[in-house]
């Protein structure tokens, strides 16, 4: 005679295996299975709402380059790795008109105000003077150093803030590329002279002859615009202009 068992509960293992193929198989049923897709459908939304809302909390962060280029003094710069991966990425593109942008923009960085009052005074007239004031032993003998360079009459002609830094504004103009010397240009006659007459200038020439006992020696140049410079200010003066025009009246 045969006794019934007694009732042994499943494991906890096994019992939540059968739940879930139980669960599983519900899908298929008709009635259970539109209850089924209805709760994961609103499971669904409940988490795209969830996402939403956490996203609009904290918005997902910039790219280091992204960060780097936009505004903010707490936001740190890009790492070097990211810019040059960048600049590999935009090496491989085919257009002129944007490494032509990336150009002007690179240079425009570098400038200051002063330096573009002079690069404006430069493209107006055409031409400006450049001198480089050196010390001789003899009248007429070679030149064994330079004690000025670069000095010009268009810092003062500009209205530049620092007259005094015109040489190392023309020097920086020059290492950039924007600007290319010339010789001496005779209908630049009046303007040597009033570049001689600069206490900075006088000032150098003074310390030679007195200091050195030497002989002051006067190289006069002349500087126009670079084919950078022209095809810089060409394509961007003019837009900035009328940008420049749009910002007072506001």
């Amino acid at each position: 005679m045969s006794q019934d068992k007694p009732f042994s509960p499943a494991p906890d293992g096994k019992r939540r295996g059968w739940l879930r193929r139980t669960w599983r198989d519900a899908e298929h049923w008709p009635l259970a299975g539109q209850a089924w897709h209805a709760a994961h459908a609103a499971e669904d939304r409940a988490l795209a709402e969830l996402k939403a809302r956490l996203d609009a909390l904290d918005p997902p962060a910039a790219s280091p380059i992204e960060a780097g280029s936009a505004d903010g003094a707490d936001t740190p710069p890009p790492p070097p790795e990211w810019l040059l991966a960048d600049l590999l990425q935009r090496e491989r593109s085919v257009d002129p008109d944007r490494a032509r942008r990336d150009l002007y923009r690179q240079v425009l960085r570098q400038l200051v105000p002063d330096e573009i009052a002079i690069l404006r005074v430069i493209a107006q007239r055409g031409v400006a003077t450049l001198c480089h004031i050196g010390a001789s032993r003899l009248p007429a003998g070679p030149i064994s150093s330079l004690r000025l360079e670069n000095a010009s009459a268009v810092g003062q002609e500009a209205g530049v803030l620092l007259r005094e830094c015109t040489p190392q504004y023309m020097h920086h103009l020059l290492t950039l590329g924007l600007l290319r010397v010339g010789g001496t240009d005779a209908r630049l006659e009046s303007d040597y002279e009033l570049l001689l007459a600069d206490p900075g200038v006088r000032e150098v020439m003074d310390d030679v002859r007195q200091r050195w006992r030497w002989y002051p020696r006067v190289l006069r140049h002349s500087v126009t615009l670079s084919h950078l410079g022209e095809a810089l200010w060409r394509d961007c003066y003019p837009a900035a202009c009328a940008i420049d025009k749009k910002r007072a009246r506001y």
